[in-house]
């Protein structure tokens, strides 16, 4: 779309309406929640505010930067809303039209709180794309809407440092409303294509079979829409916990057990992507309890056995060939072991994965510290631990112990984690989900982790009902728990914009993005011999899992302390990040 404008317009809203109604419009942080009734709009001085007069953006090359525009009325209708923009210019240099990416931040009706410190009401969250103008207008029986619109400024890697402006023109019945001018600070060095942390998430294709019937498909498998929502959450540096497309099909032979893979060019579309960085199997295969597996203190049967090792061991030895080892894990049977026998099970598993696959990591979901003092510990087996939230603090410095033997760490987040603690639930912050990854920093962890991006079993569309966790004994009902993607199949009906075939994002996935994003400052710091300034940074922001900030201006203003230390490194040493 080409602008008309001769100053770069980032935003056009064109809107017939009368002269006499009230309109205004808003430059929020992305992190501030913008409620349909709010009368008060949260912006925040660093990015925008009504007496300077100026959008304020910074990033470095290859970051994803985001912030919303709410259009508030009141007693009227804006008709046709639209965006037109341009190119940002700095001298020379051009970032062009197509680095900006406009979105409708639809709003879904939370009717239950998350926890004491949750609310009730309209609550913006899924990001539909905005490709066709839009009316805004208040609901029946009510005088005022804020509709918010999200926006994403891509800065390409390699593009030149410097400030870039241009300006948002606000424009209704070809009248111009407001002429917002805008700053973009381009940092002379980009982030790295491939992150220091991993995020494994899981999309699971059960669920996702429960809701693509076959009016849904429009002639796609279940397994093209597994691979569009795969692509999507690794086009944001998160990949998926389990993968059932790079699963071996196995079949039972008198002489062992046979696998047989995908094709080669599909695993090579997954593991040689830049966020693929763990590739996690099952120990156990499926079809295992067919055969006779005693457990408990007999242990597996040797046929049961034998068959465990072809199928660790053919993994491995194909992993291996194909230069991935350094990525493959292998997860016990038993999740959250919580008794003794549950440790010495989940022991000899380990013990059978690593004869079978030497070098390959074996994951278990618990803390490195026994619950209790006389159980064995499992750390004689495991490499990868993943951590429940609630368990890092006492158990921070054995974490530390065990990273600095070159073991893996991450940690997760669940239905029982309440504030003040981060989790993912709509009616709470937006800046919990960007504090994740800086928590992970803080405790020196690589990855994180998260049980399902994709459960809708328990209410037709999350759309229609996002409070998608209600049945369960963990602090249901939760708004979101579960829940962080919406299928953009029902676009047009609940937004008035085209359908997407597959997936659409939420406010909480992309902040979670951009926590990522953010700590890579922290790691270039780290390469450049700034390690001690890392950590003070990363300190001023998390103190524990449950004491850090949420304020969005502090985020901003530690990531630009970590821009300039890093800017000035580089030109001490006339170095250049690649």
């Amino acid at each position: 779309m080409k602008s008309t404008l001769s100053v770069l317009a980032l935003l056009t809203l064109c809107a017939a309406a009368s002269l006499s109604a009230a309109r205004s419009v808003y430059v929020v942080p992305a992190e501030n929640r913008v409620r349909m009734l709010d009368e008060k709009i949260p912006t925040s001085d660093f990015l925008w505010s009504a007496r300077e007069n100026v959008i304020k953006l910074a990033g470095a090359g290859g970051e994803r930067l985001r912030f919303q525009v709410v259009a508030a009325v009141e007693r009227d209708t804006l008709r046709q809303v639209c965006f037109k923009w341009g190119e940002l210019k700095s001298g020379q240099s051009v970032l062009p039209a197509a680095a900006l990416k406009p979105f409708l931040a639809a709003l879904v009706r939370v009717y239950a709180p998350s926890g004491k410190e949750g609310a009730v009401g309209w609550f913006q969250d899924p990001l539909a794309p905005l490709a066709e103008p839009l009316d805004i207008f208040p609901d029946r029986w009510q005088s005022r809407k804020d509709q918010t619109f999200w926006l994403e400024l891509d800065i390409p890697r390699g593009q030149p440092a410097g400030v870039y402006e241009g300006a948002l023109d606000i424009v209704c019945s070809d009248s111009l409303l407001a002429h917002l001018p805008l700053r973009l600070t381009v940092h002379p060095f980009d982030l790295p294509a491939s992150g220091h942390l991993f995020a494994l998430f899981n999309c699971s294709k059960g669920w996702l079979g429960r809701y693509y019937t076959e009016r849904r498909l429009q002639g796609r498998s279940l397994d093209d829409v597994l691979a569009q929502y795969f692509d999507f959450m690794l086009d944001r540096g998160i990949q998926p916990w389990f993968n059932p497309l790079l699963q071996p099909k196995t079949t039972d032979k008198e002489d062992g057990l046979s696998l047989e893979w995908p094709d080669p060019a599909l695993e090579k579309h997954y593991l040689n992507h830049p966020a693929y960085s763990r590739v996690t199997f099952p120990a156990r295969p499926r079809g295992l309890d067919d055969d006779d597996d005693n457990g408990g203190e007999e242990g597996l049967s040797p046929a049961a056995e034998r068959k465990v090792k072809d199928w660790v061991g053919g993994i491995y030895e194909h992993y291996k060939a194909n230069g991935w080892l350094d990525k493959l894990t292998f997860f016990g049977p038993i999740d959250e072991p919580n008794s003794r026998a549950a440790y010495e099970d989940l022991i000899r598993w380990g013990q059978i994965v690593h004869e079978a696959a030497p070098g390959a990591g074996y994951q278990v979901t618990e803390q490195p510290l026994p619950q209790e003092p006389d159980w064995p510990p499992l750390s004689s087996v495991a490499t990868d631990w993943v951590v429940h939230g609630s368990n890092l603090e006492s158990n921070r410095e054995e974490i530390a112990r065990l990273i600095g033997r070159g073991q893996h760490a991450s940690w997760y987040i669940s239905c029982d984690q309440l504030y003040p603690m981060a989790n993912y639930f709509i009616d709470m912050t937006a800046a919990d989900s960007r504090a994740v990854a800086w928590i992970t920093r803080r405790y020196g962890m690589q990855g994180m982790l998260y049980w399902a991006v994709n459960y809708w079993p328990e209410v037709v569309s999350p759309w229609r009902d996002p409070v998608t966790w209600k049945r369960s004994e963990c602090n249901s009902p939760l708004a979101g728990e579960g829940s962080l993607l919406y299928p953009g199949e029902e676009i047009r009906s609940y937004c008035r914009q085209p359908d997407v075939a597959g997936p659409v994002s939420s406010v909480r996935f992309e902040m979670l993005h951009k926590g990522m994003q953010d700590v890579e400052y922290l790691f270039l710091l780290d390469s450049l011999g700034r390690k001690a300034d890392a950590d003070r940074l990363c300190r001023d922001m998390v103190i524990s899992a449950e004491v850090f900030s949420r304020e969005p201006e502090r985020y901003e203003q530690v990531k630009a302390e970590a821009a300039r230390l890093i800017a000035e490194t580089l030109k001490k040493s006339k170095g250049k990040l690649k």
